[in-house]
Order: C-alpha cells, then sequence, then structure tokens
C-alpha cells in the first residue's frame, strides 16, 4: 500500500485520518467507490434514479405521496437543501403497500439515523443497508424526539438499480 511519510492512511486538511473505498478495475487501476459504483452489494453502475421527498410545514413526517417505493432500486445519495430545519433523518418502512410504517432498524439494532444536520448536503448512503426495501419514508428527527420542519421543504433520494 502507497503511504506517505510512512504513514498508509489518508488525512483531511485538519490531519484526521479519513477512510477511502477504492478498488481495482479489469484493467488494474483503481477506481474510487461512489453511489455509481457497482459494489459487493449489486447496486448497478445506471444512473441513479431521484425521488423528490416532500415534508409539509409543520410536519415531522414526508408527506403520504412522496415516500419512495423501491422496487429493483436501493438508495445511494439523499441531498437536503439549506431550508431544511436543523434535523437528523430517520428511515421508516412498509411492506404492505405504504400503509404501515415501522422504524428502519441497521444490523446492530439501532433505528437507522442519517445525519443531515442542518442540511444544505449531499449525502453518501450505505446500499446494504437499504436491501430488500420496498417502500421508505423519511422522518426529521429520531422516534422519540422529531422536529417539525419550518417551511415546506423538498429532499432528493437518489435510487440505483440493482444488479448489471
Amino acid at each position: 500500500m502507497p503511504t506517505y511519510n510512512n504513514d498508509p492512511l489518508p488525512r483531511d486538511k485538519n490531519n484526521e485520518a479519513i477512510q477511502v473505498l477504492a478498488y481495482k478495475d479489469s484493467n488494474g487501476d483503481v477506481q474510487l467507490i461512489d453511489e455509481t459504483s457497482p459494489l459487493l452489494t449489486g447496486v448497478s453502475n445506471q444512473t441513479p434514479i431521484p425521488y423528490t421527498i416532500t415534508f409539509d410545514a409543520g410536519t415531522s413526517t414526508s408527506n403520504a405521496t412522496t415516500y419512495a417505493n423501491l422496487s429493483g432500486l436501493v438508495p445511494v445519495r439523499l441531498v437536503v437543501p439549506s431550508g431544511w430545519t436543523t434535523a437528523d433523518i430517520t428511515v421508516q418502512t412498509s411492506a404492505d403497500g405504504a400503509t404501515s410504517w415501522r422504524d428502519h432498524y441497521d444490523a446492530t439494532g439501532n433505528v437507522m439515523v442519517i445525519k443531515a444536520g442542518a442540511g444544505s448536503r449531499s449525502i453518501a448512503l450505505n446500499p446494504a443497508d437499504f436491501m430488500g426495501l420496498m417502500h421508505i419514508r423519511l422522518r426529521s428527527g429520531l422516534p422519540s424526539s422529531t422536529v417539525a420542519q419550518v417551511s415546506s421543504v423538498s429532499l432528493t433520494l437518489y435510487a440505483a438499480p440493482i444488479g448489471g
């Protein structure tokens, strides 16, 4: 592995170690892994499909008509606009055609939290966390402490096709 000053880890501007994911393609060239890479999860390298997820003013859950139907897709990126009222985002899922919603938990038993903060961010999502889900909607805040959005705001969720 290449090193810099005998340090094998890349560093950010604050000299904090950062993780970079990469692989060698069939030509032996190093390729960085991002939301369009053919990841081990089986995500296609086709262009991700955008979904608009809208929160009405005064609500903490995305409205009933803007959930994402993920048949054959997995989320890879979430774009949160500058109008977002500061809050992290949690994910809810439905297996019955978007009628009953339940909180989505990760493999370690924790509610899935997307660190959105004050917004104006493009957030990479791990496709493996969403494999097998049919419908998702988003919540502003945690299950125990939701945060109502001050103004109507639309987020963009990008989902990539599964497979080749």
